[in-house]
């Protein structure tokens, strides 16, 4: 059978194609989450890359997004209860500058649609490592929600082609 595709949707699906859990490489060093133990990394990193594949994530852009993650969770850790506070607004600053301060909150919805597809007990246990705060982390999460509806609506405009044929 032919495959029903346009030139542009095999072109977006190699380009942004999501990545098995395998395909991601994290790199722990210095990274690790201040609550969790040594032993547990494995785990985690298993977990995280389940994560990724079921966001449909590709490979580097992924990998990347969970390192500036986990960098930027070392940060905000290290900071005292004011040093948070600036941190976040500095962030949500951030944030309006780069998608405009009328889609602060798509962003931020996009970002949450996104971490919704991990496990929970998972997801809990990142964003209170400080996970998932940073404006690059929200924007790259927002971005993969906007990659896939953009993949949807070329597939429904082929599909709405078809019906009219």
């Amino acid at each position: 059978m032919a495959d029903p595709r346009g030139a542009d949707e095999i072109e977006y699906d190699r380009v942004f194609r999501g990545a098995a859990p395998a395909e991601f490489k994290l790199d722990w060093n210095g990274r690790t989450p201040e609550r969790l133990e040594p032993s547990d990394v494995a785990k985690l990193d298993g977990e995280i890359r389940g994560a990724l594949s079921a966001m449909q994530f590709p490979q580097k852009i992924g990998g990347a997004m969970m390192q500036d993650a986990l960098d930027d969770a070392r940060t905000f850790v290290n900071l005292d209860e004011n040093g948070q506070s600036l941190w976040d607004a500095q962030q949500r600053a951030n944030l309006a500058r780069i998608v405009g301060p009328d889609r602060i909150e798509e962003a931020v919805s996009n970002a949450r649609v996104m971490l919704s597809m991990m496990k929970p007990e998972l997801r809990k246990e990142l964003i209170d490592a400080g996970l998932f705060r940073s404006s690059r982390v929200i924007l790259e999460l927002h971005m993969q929600a906007e990659r896939w509806l953009a993949r949807a609506d070329m597939a429904d405009k082929r599909a709405a082609k078809a019906g009219t044929s």
